[in-house]
């Protein structure tokens, strides 16, 4: 059942993405998170709760659903308002607004079935894995896979992966580079806004981008590499936890617990799959000034 409320939740999730980049950020969507057809589907999705549940305790879980789903199109919003300045807490509470729905069935359930403390944790398992999750997918858009999006989709709102790239010692990556990531960044969450295509200039710069993502991928998952493990193993003992507080575990709980578990290590193994192990030396990549924006100072080289 949890897996099918996932699949409710990321289609509308996704719906309200592909308005904001097809419409623009100055919309309804960009502004508040829900648009008035997704408010539509949460008011009929609320008379099916009513109609199921009774109408109070279906009432109460429609109107949850729709508040958690605006958290949830609300934290996508304020992905602009993040900067360079903006701390790793402020990025997981965000990352936090982004993930609220999935785990609101969870504690739904909880409540509805007389388990809430063990349901308590097992949400919070959820919310942490969902959050490492997070990090992987700023992780790998620099070299998405290739069925779920073009590369450089991050590229313009300052994530937890750009942000950790630019803070990374002098001696991995020098202030040139950083300096560069940030007026590619700049231009480009200026063009996005406007809605324009890129200039060849734009286009080369954005593709320099992406070159010097992926150089450092390993060195910002190293970086990182304590945290991930942190709400990895966290989320693990949460739903250890959750199972020890159910009154008898039978094969159908163990089975669950599985399935949880293969969850929380598939997100820490994805991780670490971006730290090379003997990694040889790469090349440097040189920025021909030629080709750079006008935003981008001048002369500049990737060491």
């Amino acid at each position: 059942a949890q897996l099918f409320w996932g699949e409710a939740v990321i289609p509308i999730d996704n719906a309200a993405g592909v308005h904001k980049r097809r419409k623009g950020l100055d919309t309804a969507v960009a502004r508040e998170g829900v648009g008035p057809a997704i408010e539509k589907s949460m008011v009929a999705l609320g008379g099916i709760f009513k109609d199921a549940f009774g109408e109070k305790a279906g009432g109460k879980v429609g109107l949850e659903l729709a508040e958690t789903l605006e958290s949830t199109f609300g934290g996508s919003v304020r992905l602009r308002d993040l900067g360079w300045d903006s701390g790793y807490g402020e990025h997981r509470k965000n990352i936090g607004r982004l993930i609220s729905a999935f785990s609101l069935f969870t504690r739904y359930m909880g409540e509805q079935s007389g388990f809430p403390e063990a349901t308590k944790y097992l949400a919070l398992a959820q919310r942490l894995g969902h959050t490492l999750g997070q990090i992987n997918n700023a992780m790998e858009d620099v070299n998405p896979p290739g069925e779920k999006h073009e590369a450089g989709s991050d590229v313009g709102q300052v994530t937890i992966f750009w942000k950790t790239l630019t803070e990374l010692p002098e001696d991995v990556v020098g202030t040139d580079e950083k300096d560069f990531v940030k007026r590619v960044f700049d231009a480009e969450s200026d063009r996005k806004i406007s809605g324009r295509p890129r200039t060849p200039e734009e286009e080369s710069d954005f593709e320099k981008v992406l070159r010097l993502g992926g150089r450092y991928q390993g060195d910002v998952a190293r970086a990182l590499e304590s945290k991930a493990r942190m709400l990895y193993e966290r989320s693990k003992r949460c739903i250890d936890k959750a199972v020890k507080l159910l009154p008898r575990v039978d094969q159908r709980v163990e089975k669950a617990r599985e399935v949880f578990l293969f969850g929380a290590d598939y997100q820490w193994d994805k991780f670490q799959s971006f730290i090379p192990r003997d990694e040889a030396e790469g090349a440097p990549i040189p920025i021909d000034t030629t080709m750079l924006s006008p935003k981008t100072p001048v002369p500049v080289e990737v060491n």
